[in-house]
């Protein structure tokens, strides 16, 4: 079930003085190109039709409707529409010949390294395209990037990107090394959807019982929340065996599961999806990435007392129920709906492999 949309009399009803005088300034032309955008913003975050029918109907350029859909998501407005009136700023004057490269390379840094900042990847971005020197001023490339990040998390909304992780975390096991801790995250809004240990790295037993979790969650906690109408994107963080993590990643393409799934195998990559969420701690728990394969656990204060499977498991639920509830507090206020069937198949498949 999909949140209802807004009318544009009652939009136009709650404009503020400034902006309905300027809705009133607004020649005939200029205000059906509105009242179009307006109709395919509310389809567009209703799930009715998908990205390509979206910015063909609202007919301006993918990055500008992402961006304009963005800012409508999170305040209806003129200015969000792109029909509001106001001074107009001094542009740079972009080479087009700059723009194109920056823009055939842009897409595939961002999916590359989803867990760097937007400084870093402009950074990569330029040296993908083999220029020395900035080609174009800090605020266009920053922007650029920031565009096909929200071209890439065009929602917040629930299951529309997951992350799949795995960091060793900082409580000890009895021969001193730490436990394994593996989680499914929601990108847009930093929710735990599941989450699973083990004593050594096994990325698909880890992820399996993560799924399973999440299943569990979904089922219990999932109804009347936003959640996004399809699963556009998931990032795997590929174990030690990166064969193994291929394969996973393979068989769920071929299944045409997860939607656009990227393996994530940098050198930096264990712990990168919660860091993102969380940053290196949430409550109790703090990811110790540089341990994951081997070392000693790096506990608090030092202190080696080996925890039980038991004592783990009881403090990593209430590590996350205590997180998620804060988030659902917050999301409570949006109409809900019915987790997408594009995460439920996948988050199924992956719990299967528990079974192989």
């Amino acid at each position: 079930m999909t949140p209802p949309a807004k009318s544009l009399a009652a939009f136009i009803g709650g404009l503020s003085g400034e902006d309905r005088a300027q809705w009133s300034s607004l020649t005939p032309s200029r205000r059906r190109e509105a009242e179009n955008r307006f109709d395919v913003f509310e389809a567009w975050h209703a799930g009715t039709i998908n990205a390509q029918e979206a910015i063909r109907r609202a007919g301006i350029s993918p990055s500008r409707f992402y961006r304009l859909a963005a800012a409508w998501r999170h305040r209806p407005s003129l200015d969000a529409l792109g029909v509001g009136i106001r001074a107009p700023r001094k542009r740079e004057k972009l080479d087009p010949k700059v723009v194109n490269d920056l823009q055939a390379k842009v897409g595939e840094i961002v999916r590359l390294n989803a867990d760097l900042s937007v400084s870093r990847q402009a950074a990569l971005l330029l040296e993908a395209t083999g220029y020395v020197k900035k080609p174009v001023g800090l605020t266009t490339l920053r922007k650029i990037v920031e565009d096909e990040r929200r071209r890439m998390e065009a929602t917040g909304r629930l299951g529309h990107q997951i992350g799949l992780d795995c960091s060793a975390i900082n409580l000890p096991q009895p021969d001193r090394r730490p436990y394994i801790l593996y989680l499914i995250v929601d990108s847009g809004t930093g929710i735990a959807l599941g989450h699973a240990f083990t004593r050594e790295v096994d990325i698909v037993a880890g992820y399996a019982e993560a799924a399973a979790s999440a299943l569990r969650w979904v089922e219990t906690h999932g109804t009347n929340l936003p959640w996004a109408p399809r699963l556009i994107q998931t990032i795997v963080v590929s174990g030690k065996d990166d064969t193994i993590s291929q394969k996973l990643v393979e068989e769920l393409q071929s299944a045409s599961l997860g939607g656009n799934i990227l393996r994530s195998m940098s050198r930096r990559r264990f712990g990168s999806q919660f860091r993102r969420a969380y940053g290196d701690r949430l409550g109790r728990i703090q990811i110790t990435p540089a341990r994951t394969l081997s070392g000693d656990a790096l506990p608090d204060n030092g202190n080696m007392t080996p925890w039980s499977e038991a004592e783990v498991r009881t403090e990593l639920a209430r590590t996350f129920a205590e997180h998620n509830s804060s988030v659902i507090d917050r999301l409570l206020s949006e109409m809900g709906s019915s987790a997408p069937q594009s995460l439920l198949e996948l988050l199924h498949a992956l719990a299967a492999q528990q079974s192989r």
